[in-house]
Formats: C-alpha cells, sequence, structure tokens
C-alpha cells in the first residue's frame, strides 16, 4: 500500500544509518588514537550537550522549512562524524566528530516522528502510529546486530588499517541512507511558514503547560525510562561480576537486541491485546521490577536472563509514548513541541547518569537497585490510561 512505502522508507534509511561497524572496537580505535578512557567517556557528554543545545532551533527549522530538508541535513551531518574520524589523530577532533552527529540528531529527533504521524494522518490511518514507529525503531536495533558481528569479524586484529576498512565501510551505509532519505515526501503544510521561531516555542510551550493530559504522558515516559543508555555501559560489568564469560557478551547483546527489535515492531498488538491502561504498565514498570532483581542476583544464567528480558521489553514503550503524545500535538508545530519534549527528557536523563555513575562507583548493585525504584515509582504513580488521550 502507498501510505506505508514512506514508513518502509524511512525504517530503512533508519537501518543503513545505524550500521557502525566500528562500535565493536570503537575503544580499541579511540586508544591507538591517543584517547584515553576519560575522553572516550566525555565524548559521550559532548554528544549530549549538543543535542541539548539545538534539539529545539532544529526543531523549529523543520517546522518552518520542511522535515525532509531537515532529514536530509541530519543525514549528512551524520556521515561527517565517521569521514572525520578517518584522519582524527587528537581529541578535539574527535570532540568536534561528536558535536556534529549530536547537531544531527537533532535534525531528526521529533522531525522523523511528526514526519510519520502526519502521513498517517493525512491517509487516515493515525491510529497506526505505534506500528508504524515499532517498525522504524526495530530497523534500528537490527543494524545494531548486524554491524558488530561483522566489525568484529573484519577488525579481529585490532589494526588501524582494519579499523579505516570498517570506518568507510559505515560512510558507505550512510551514503545509502542519505540516497533515501532524498527519496522521501514532505508532508509540511504550508501555514507553517507563516510563523516565526519565538511563537512557536510559546505556542509549544504553552500547550505543553496547559495540556494536563499530554504533561501528564510526558512525565510518564520521562521518570519511567528504562535508561538504556546506563544499562549499555553497566552491563558489562554486571556480566563479570556473575561470572560470564566475556567472549560470549556480544553473542548476548545480540539476542536482547533482536527480541528487543522484535517487541518494539510489534507493540501495538502488546497493545490490542491487554488494553491501553495495561500495556501501559507493564511496558513502564517491568524494567524497573527487572533492575530491582538484578541488584540482588549474580548467577551467570539468571543475569543472562534477566539482562535479555530488561533489554527487551525497553523495546515497548517507545511506539506506545510516540502515538500517544502525538494525538495532542497540532501538525503546524509538531517537531517543535517534539524537540522542546526531547530536550526535556534529555536534561532530565544527563543528571540522572551522573546521579547513578556514582552510586555505581560505590556498589554496582545500589545503581541497579536505585533505577528500578525510580521507574517503579513514576509507573505507579504517574499511570495513565484511556482518559489521557
Amino acid at each position: 500500500m502507498r501510505y506505508n512505502f514512506l514508513i518502509k522508507k524511512l525504517s530503512l534509511m533508519n537501518f543503513f544509518l545505524h550500521l557502525f561497524f566500528l562500535s565493536p572496537v570503537a575503544v580499541f580505535f579511540f586508544q591507538q588514537r591517543g584517547l584515553n578512557y576519560f575522553q572516550i567517556l566525555a565524548l559521550e557528554s559532548i554528544l549530549v550537550l549538543f543535542i541539548v543545545l539545538f534539539e529545539v532551533p532544529t526543531g523549529i527549522f523543520a517546522d518552518k522549512f520542511g522535515r525532509k530538508k531537515s532529514i536530509v541535513i541530519g543525514t549528512l551531518l551524520l556521515a561527517l562524524e565517521p569521514l572525520i574520524f578517518i584522519f582524527a589523530d587528537n581529541f578535539i577532533w574527535f570532540a568536534i566528530a561528536f558535536a556534529i552527529s549530536g547537531i544531527g540528531i537533532t535534525f531528526h529527533s521529533g522531525t522523523i516522528e511528526a514526519l510519520i504521524y502526519d502521513h498517517l494522518k493525512s491517509n487516515n490511518r493515525e491510529k497506526e502510529m505505534k506500528k508504524a514507529m515499532g517498525s522504524f525503531g526495530s530497523a534500528s536495533l537490527v543494524a545494531m546486530v548486524v554491524a558488530p558481528i561483522i566489525g568484529s569479524y573484519f577488525a579481529k586484529d585490532l589494526l588501524m588499517p582494519q579499523f579505516i576498512f570498517l570506518i568507510l565501510m559505515t560512510v558507505g551505509a550512510m551514503l545509502i541512507g542519505f540516497s533515501l532519505a532524498l527519496l522521501i515526501k514532505d508532508t509540511k503544510q504550508k501555514e507553517v511558514e507563516e510563523d516565526n521561531p519565538i511563537s512557536l516555542i510559546k505556542d509549544g510551550a504553552k500547550l505543553i503547560k496547559q495540556n494536563k493530559s499530554l504533561l501528564h504522558i510526558i512525565l510518564l515516559s520521562m521518570f519511567a525510562s528504562p535508561f538504556l543508555f546506563t544499562l549499555t555501559y553497566l552491563y558489562q560489568p554486571y556480566f563479570q561480576n556473575s561470572g560470564i564469560n566475556t567472549a560470549i557478551f556480544g553473542t548476548i547483546f545480540a539476542i536482547a537486541l533482536l527480541l528487543a527489535a522484535l517487541l518494539q515492531k510489534y507493540a501495538y498488538k502488546f497493545e490490542e491485546k491487554l488494553g491501553m491502561k495495561w500495556a501501559v504498565f507493564f511496558a513502564t514498570i517491568l524494567p524497573g521490577i527487572l533492575y530491582v532483581i538484578m541488584a540482588f542476583t549474580f548467577h551467570p544464567i539468571w543475569a543472562i536472563l534477566l539482562f535479555v528480558m530488561l533489554r527487551a521489553t525497553m523495546g515497548l514503550q517507545e511506539p506506545l509514548f510516540s502515538d500517544y503524545k502525538n494525538t495532542h500535538i497540532p501538525s503546524k508545530n509538531r517537531s517543535t513541541i517534539l524537540s522542546l519534549i526531547s530536550m526535556g527528557v534529555s536534561l532530565y536523563l544527563v543528571v540522572m547518569r551522573l546521579i547513578i555513575g556514582k552510586i555505581a562507583d560505590i556498589n554496582l548493585s545500589y545503581s541497579f537497585l536505585f533505577m528500578g525504584i525510580v521507574i517503579i515509582i513514576a509507573s505507579i504513580f504517574l499511570r495513565i490510561d484511556e482518559s489521557h488521550l
């Protein structure tokens, strides 16, 4: 069907943009280029900082000048990161690469979600938002499974020529993603061009403040966030403390991502079976419960099962919340409002990342317990149901 063609193109683009073949050996590449662990971790902070700084301006750009333009520019900026990696030989160059990547992410953030929703709405199929976002999100997860397997094979000797080959493969994949971005058809409405940036921000902030249901949905999605980025770093020492062989870390992670992709793709069916109220409750509270159990469980088999279940269930939330938020947001400044929401969530997660990191330095179990309690409390006290739509 034609209305599905845009979703398929965006999902395929998302797949190629996440084929970062260097990912399984990136730390070794950075080290050979002269970076220490502190500098490597600092690059992630630079990425988040630029996402926060440019989230709203790029959202306004998408609403005023077109979502296709925003996606094309974002794709080009994302492709610049691996290109800079080829000749970067100090922290400053890598910091520039991550900053550019952060800006590129903001050109996509909110914009793609807004484009998908308005496309479905124009075809009277907005109820399929969960299904569409599930397909889009699962495409990146599949890429994140494929790329490390290929990357580990071609860089098994950890030599610089092998690293460069993987970077060139990544650039090639991103160029394919860029080609797909050029084929996207925009659904931007003409009335948007008449608004100025300040009015777009004011209207967006006013809507969020006055629309209690939307605000409730945002707060739940924020405080019940499963701390995906944090888990990506903490699962390795957790596995090590549980006596799991390092050689199978990648395989376990790949299995978890495949399950996450599957759950994300079919999150809408999960809601159909349980109903909105219970589907959201289980999707939010399950990660919290699993974190708490992990805080007290260090048996290798149980540790693997708990991690796989946790990473997999994280795939349920995004398609559901994406649909619920968009039902309250007008088309003319959808990208701006979604960017405002994303900026708020990013600031919250930056602060929480520092707190969780400090707790993890004291005791890894305490950090899991802390995350689990925060999620469980949010899931119980910020519950939503059909009345919020």
